[in-house]
């Protein structure tokens, strides 16, 4: 797994290279490739972290209707108590991308503020973030040793 200040220097490149883009910088200063960064892209960024953590809500509460519903239909089905695991997973992962989305978001909207003295303070605000989170594992289940 890449460093964040590893993946920080691959995307101020790749937006240097791609159509111009420009990212934001704290001090103001320009980047590899002579990028200046911008506040409209730290607080867009901030704002669409804001709006997917609203979705992610609506989501989880639809999730909610849908197993009450089904719970109370699962009277003697056998697949309820996989139903429910299923459930419980799912709402697990809602919440854990809910909190990081919170968490995104914080430092997202200081950068757009210029509330960081210098690149290295974003470098260092992000980086706690990998200190907090883990990586989800990869899709497909676990195995119960079948």
């Amino acid at each position: 797994m890449a460093s964040f200040a590893a993946e920080w220097a691959q995307v101020k490149r790749e937006a240097s290279a791609e159509s111009g883009m420009r990212l934001a910088s704290a001090d103001g200063s320009h980047g590899p490739g002579g990028t200046k960064l911008s506040k409209a892209a730290w607080t867009a960024a901030a704002n669409s972290v804001g709006l997917l953590k609203d979705d992610i809500k609506k989501a989880r509460t639809a999730l909610e209707q849908g197993q009450r519903r089904a719970a109370g239909n699962a009277e003697g089905v056998e697949s309820a108590v996989a139903q429910r695991e299923v459930y419980q997973s799912w709402k697990r992962y809602l919440d854990d991308v809910s909190g990081r989305c919170g968490g995104l978001q914080e430092p997202l909207e200081k950068a757009g503020h210029d509330e960081y003295k210098n690149d290295q303070a974003i470098v260092s605000a992000f980086g706690k973030l990998g200190d907090r989170y883990e990586d989800t594992p990869a899709t497909g289940g676990q195995s119960r040793g079948r």
